[in-house]
């Protein structure tokens, strides 16, 4: 009985050893890392810099001067890292303490595939340049939508505007533009853009990049300061249907890799009068005070089901099922209690017994 007493005894010390090695082993945490924290960029204080400024638009985009002391400068701004000639050097105007350039002499740079550099100079004095081949950096040309609201067209005439300034009149400043127009049928493209969703116009970009089948798919060459018009119905009207949305997607010609690639994308709504003589009809274009996305087909009604109602079987979580670590809580809970009961039932027993066991 003696030895039965003392084994049980240390079968139940042994087991609490294992539990509270094992919970300490499951507990243990892993410190946190700084590898998700992106490192912040430094920039040397007082250095020059120049940038072309889209803060107001992609159409009036001055280069902005940054670092130079008050007064009055010159600058040349060219593809040219080589210092030019000072006699074609323009003036810097100032505006509320910043150095600019005229956005009308400096636009055309800013979509050309490659580096574009500016010279400043004292403007009292243009034999030297102050600072020479300061490159100026160009805004990142990921956005989605560069189409302009003054797009309209309609029965009588389509006008096709971009919100960049890539062509001027001038014949070699003119651009080759491939246009797509189709029917939007995937209403979720359109409730992400009402619903100002940031990635809303990029599904509009790759539905309409998809559209194997759309209405209208030609090219054409810019023919003024901001894309292409024409006072010639060149849409099919009479396949678009009155409330219905239709989106236009342009692509430029790089031209062999002169320009920076940039497509668009933007959307309209169509008015059309179908029983009136002459079939009139109209699109109005996305931020026209005339378009509105109120429209959108409700879907709700048609067999439209949540994420969570579709979701495979396999999927689905089962409520009555705790996770995964309370239920090891729960099981180690248990096993404490049961060690705790075969101690208390020893030291009884040996209590009990220990005349009997000393005898």
């Amino acid at each position: 009985m003696k030895k039965l007493l003392k084994l049980s005894l240390i079968v139940s010390l042994f087991m609490a050893v294992l539990t509270i090695r094992s919970y300490a082993d499951d507990t243990t945490t892993v410190p946190a890392t700084d590898t998700d924290t992106a490192a912040t960029p430094t920039t040397t204080s007082g250095s020059y810099s120049a940038y072309f400024d889209t803060s107001e638009s992609y159409i009036n985009v001055p280069i902005v001067v940054k670092g130079l002391p008050a007064g009055k400068y010159s600058y040349i701004a060219d593809t040219n890292k080589t210092t030019p000639y000072s006699n074609s050097a323009h003036q810097l105007i100032e505006e509320n303490g910043v150095l600019k350039s005229p956005d009308t002499e400096v636009r055309n740079l800013i979509q050309l595939n490659t580096d574009v550099y500016v010279h400043i100079y004292d403007a009292a004095s243009l034999e030297h340049p102050l600072v020479a081949d300061l490159k100026v950096e160009k805004p990142v040309f990921n956005q989605n939508n560069y189409f302009s609201s003054e797009a309209d067209a309609s029965y009588k005439h389509s006008q096709f505007v971009f919100a960049l300034p890539f062509t001027q009149d001038k014949d070699s400043m003119k651009r080759t533009v491939h246009y797509k127009l189709g029917k939007i049928t995937d209403n979720s493209v359109l409730r992400a853009i009402k619903a100002n969703a940031s990635d809303g116009f990029a599904k509009l970009k790759e539905y309409a990049k998809n559209d194997a089948n759309p209405l209208y798919n030609e090219t054409q060459v810019s023919n003024g300061p901001f894309g292409y018009s024409t006072d010639t119905q060149i849409l099919p009207g009479n396949q678009f249907a009155d409330k219905s949305y239709y989106y236009l997607y342009a692509e430029l010609d790089d031209e062999d890799g002169k320009y920076i690639p940039i497509d668009s994308v933007t959307l309209a709504e169509a008015d059309v009068y179908p029983t009136v003589e002459g079939y009139p009809w109209f699109l109005f274009f996305y931020g026209k005070s005339n378009f509105s996305l109120d429209d959108i087909p409700d879907d709700s009604q048609n067999g439209e089901t949540s994420s969570e109602e579709s979701a495979p079987e396999s999927n689905k979580v089962d409520d009555t099922v705790a996770k995964t670590d309370l239920a090891k809580t729960g099981e180690k809970a248990i096993i404490f209690a049961l060690i705790g009961v075969a101690f208390v039932a020893s030291v009884v027993f040996f209590r009990k017994n220990k005349n009997t066991i000393i005898k």
